[in-house]
């Protein structure tokens, strides 16, 4: 009787400490999840052993092709563990998930001719069979029943048991609360913002973010209308002290999931392992910030929250700031302040001004909105002016915050001329971090395409210093070139952006989509060491590799602080309030494996099943987050297991069911040739499933090992 581990694991972070810590972490991975599959089997095998069927095997793991780590015999039944790790099973005489030696294990469970023990059957043709009496044939359909069921109420004992005692100890969770929105995804379109809580999501109480993120991935992406999401938004004027607004998402599909493009709250402490970005203004004063300092003002504007610093950053931009934060002194044990300045960060210029692209994305109630601006539209001029460089353009359209002005635009074959009200929104701190994200203009409230066309070239800039002759036209790659004391940081810094070779492909070959836009190339421009060269490709073999300069006049908001996400921990005060919360998590996940399930027909979601690599991953992530954390994984990963081997396939324990119930309303077993049939096409699924987990645990081992060395 075996049990399958197919449980859809979410991919997390990897992180490894000294060597003595990472071996420890394995060593209760591997714990951890031979207990899910050994507490499986156990029900199995102690439901045959009491119904009195002989075992003659217990393995965690299989031994396919009889290879195994190791195995003992004790009495009669040999315990060991396979070399395949996708699950373990209990092999009983007259029984075998394996179709082709079903008929050889029916001719063992036979009895002795004569013999005075042998039990009275009837096998699938009505005929009468004697049977070996510690046969699992020889049992009754409810004996057998009973057996089947045993290892799925087991897990799901386990489940119960594990979680009531995580919560009890407590767990770390990521509160519902958006940190930023992604400019041009469905929620910044309707004007979610930095700091709103989602307080209900599908119709669901949002409890963590991880909610949000299953809501959205299991949503019905037919559905006109989208998701119906429930914001809280701070307001203190408010007698609750928020406002609650309600919106209706559709779902955007981007890389292997869909998304609404909201990311988890980050808090006002910097990440204890990289507390700054290097070569950045917040890591080269000589006054140094550390892991753990609390952000609590930036030039005296008070810091509460993530979206203050996000405030505060975009408000002085240009500006040298004084950056105050809270630090335990290790020798007093107390919090100290310390005033840390942090310089301006101009952009990097190429002297290259591309073309601006049509919009893309108007958010409601924006000042574009307002204006009835649309997605498609071509802005051509502001108050007078050409429209420029679109990298500045932002910061430029800031400095005329709270003025009507003149805005022109190309709409299909019409020039529209109209007045609009600029919103007091200076660029944010975020930058491109997707291959194909658009230019945001808060100003306006719309995101553009910006082209990877070089409509002019800045006279006396390094790209026309370094031309030999003209530049203007489709770039078609963009090559980063560090120095030999930046490259091992940039090779670092590429494979972070998901990029190979340090080459960035831009104008597509005909019929191809671009792999990364202009908006990206520019953030990782940004990013590059001292010292690194840009080298363009255009059409018509030309060629310039281009140092670029700091800007005297633009400056990126973004200072390089690096900062922990927002965690909440979750913990049950009474047994009462335990049992509330283990049951909704139960309940909640057995919904979220049906839904997933019924979504497999969608190649999108079905790429977010995982096998061992990614179960093993996700396991370490959880060890790493402490013992709750790790009891709640495994508590999930059981429940998992339960409902996976209890569906209604051939080979799984819900097969066998379905088999079993049929022989209790027929009085005898189902046909012979029907049953080794159906056994066959379900082991042929199951093959498929292991190929298909096995494809997707390559494709992420590859990627992690990539982003890890």
């Amino acid at each position: 009787m075996g049990g399958f581990l197919f449980p859809a694991a979410v991919v997390l972070g990897f992180t490894i400490g000294g060597a003595a810590e990472f071996l420890s972490k394995i060593i209760l991975v591997a714990l951890g999840l031979g207990m899910v599959i050994f507490v499986h089997e156990l029900g199995h095998f102690a439901v045959a052993k009491w119904c009195g069927v002989k075992c003659e095997k217990f393995y965690l793991g299989f031994d396919v092709w009889g290879k195994k780590f190791f195995s003992f015999q004790w009495g009669e039944t040999e315990y060991g563990i396979g070399v395949l790790p996708l699950g373990g099973y209990v092999k009983m005489l007259g029984q075998d998930d394996n179709p082709n030696r079903q008929a050889d294990e029916a001719k063992r469970s036979k009895a002795a001719e004569g013999s005075p023990e042998a039990v009275e059957t009837t096998n699938s043709e009505g005929q009468s069979e004697p049977l070996d009496p510690r046969s699992y044939l020889a049992k009754s359909v409810p004996a057998r029943m009973a057996i089947i069921s045993a290892g799925v109420i087991m897990n799901m004992i386990f489940a119960f048991v594990i979680l009531m005692v995580a919560y009890m100890y407590g767990v770390s969770y990521h509160p519902p609360i958006v940190s930023t929105t992604s400019p041009g995804q469905p929620a910044w379109v309707v004007g979610i913002q930095s700091g709103d809580e989602i307080y209900e999501i599908g119709g669901k109480r949002a409890l963590t973010f991880d909610n949000i993120f299953e809501e959205v991935m299991l949503s019905n992406r037919n559905s006109p209308d989208g998701v119906p999401i429930t914001i809280h938004r701070p307001d203190a004027s408010e007698r609750q002290g928020y406002r609650e607004l309600k919106f209706k998402i559709p779902p955007e599909r981007k890389g292997d999931r869909p998304m609404i493009g909201v990311a988890p709250a980050v808090g006002t402490t910097l990440n204890e392992a990289e507390p700054v970005a290097k070569n950045t203004p917040a890591a080269d004063g000589s006054l140094k910030f550390e892991g753990g300092d609390q952000i609590v003002a930036i030039n005296d504007i008070p810091i509460a929250t993530y979206t203050d610093v996000r405030t505060a950053l975009s408000q002085t931009a240009a500006k040298a700031i004084q950056v105050k934060v809270l630090r335990r002194d290790n020798d007093t044990n107390k919090d100290k302040e310390v005033s840390i300045p942090v310089a301006a960060r101009p952009i990097k210029s190429l002297g290259l001004v591309m073309a601006l692209g049509t919009i893309t994305a108007v958010q409601a109630d924006s000042p574009a909105a307002k204006a009835m601006l649309e997605t498609g539209d071509l802005l051509v001029s502001f108050d007078g002016e050409g429209v420029g460089d679109p990298m500045t353009l932002p910061a430029r359209l800031a400095q005329l915050a709270g003025k009507e002005i003149p805005v022109v635009v190309q709409r299909g074959s019409k020039t529209i001329t109209l007045n609009l009200t600029l919103a007091n929104l200076p660029p944010s701190p975020d930058g491109a971090m997707s291959p194909n994200a658009p230019l945001e203009i808060p100003a306006l409230g719309v995101t553009c395409q910006v082209l990877s066309r070089v409509a002019k070239v800045v006279p006396d800039s390094p790209a026309a210093k370094a031309a030999s002759g003209n530049l203007e036209g489709q770039i078609l790659k963009v090559q980063i070139l560090p120095d030999d004391k930046g490259k091992e940081a940039e090779d670092l810094l590429s494979r972070r952006f998901g990029i190979t070779d340090q080459t960035m492909k831009l104008a597509p070959a005909e019929g191809e989509e671009p792999e990364y836009g202009w908006a990206f190339v520019f953030q990782r421009i940004q990013m590059a060491t001292p010292g690194t060269q840009v080298k363009i490709f255009l059409e018509g073999d030309r060629e310039a590799t281009i140092l670029p300069v700091d800007s005297a006049e633009f400056f990126l908001a973004d200072r390089g602080l690096n900062f922990d996400s927002l965690k909440g921990r979750m913990r049950a005060t009474s047994l009462g309030e335990a049992l509330d919360l283990t049951r909704a998590k139960i309940s909640g996940t057995i919904g979220t494996i049906y839904r997933f399930l019924f979504k497999l027909n969608d190649s999108q979601i079905a790429k977010q099943a995982g096998g061992p690599v990614r179960i093993a991953v996700a396991a370490y992530t959880f060890v790493s987050l402490g013992p709750g954390d790790f009891m709640l994984f495994l508590g999930m990963l059981s429940v998992n297991l339960a409902v996976i081997n209890f569906l209604p396939i051939p080979v799984l324990d819900g097969g066998h069911m379905v088999f079993l119930a049929w022989e209790g309303v027929r009085g005898k077993p189902a046909n012979e040739q029907f049953t080794f049939a159906v056994h066959m096409l379900g082991l042929a699924l199951i093959l498929c499933l292991v190929l298909f987990v096995f494809t997707l645990d390559t494709r992420f081992a590859f990627k992690m090992w990539q982003n890890w060395w």
